[in-house]
């Protein structure tokens, strides 16, 4: 039985389709977007405790982007990270959560509030969510282009 080789032109149109049923496929749940928008938050308000606590916390929000990804794998079978696509959201996304940390931490370390950690946690969360959802756009969009 011979093989027939593809051309490049087949080669691509099989490509093409295939990202196009992957971005067709690209669509999360608000509440998967809550979800680690509400990790990162929890990451950032966590700082407001002392080192115990907050690395208790810390270590608690690990584990719960851990389930996040096993529910990933579990419901599409696979898990694709945010670097797949649209790093500049991701990178945004780790500026934004790393910042919200360190100003947390700044507040309760230096200035002994604890309050204000909860206000920035509140606006890395819904920051948090709105670059989530961005990332799904442009990653689906990436996947359309044929990236």
């Amino acid at each position: 039985m011979a093989e027939e080789a593809m051309n490049e032109a087949d080669a691509q149109a099989v490509l093409s389709a295939a990202n196009a049923k992957l971005a067709a496929q690209a669509h999360w749940p608000w509440s998967r977007h809550f979800a680690y928008a509400a990790i990162v938050a929890g990451m950032a308000a966590s700082q407001a405790a002392d080192p115990p606590i907050s690395t208790a916390f810390v270590s608690a929000c690990v584990c719960a982007l851990a389930a996040v990804v096993a529910s990933d794998r579990a419901k599409r079978g696979v898990w694709i990270n945010g670097w797949r696509g649209a790093r500049w959201v991701t990178a945004l996304s780790l500026v934004v959560g790393i910042s919200g940390m360190f100003v947390s931490l700044w507040l309760h370390r230096e200035l002994h509030l604890v309050w204000p950690s909860f206000v920035v946690s509140a606006v890395v969360l819904v920051i948090c969510l709105l670059l989530s959802k961005l990332w799904e756009q442009v990653y689906r969009r990436e996947l359309e282009r044929g990236r």
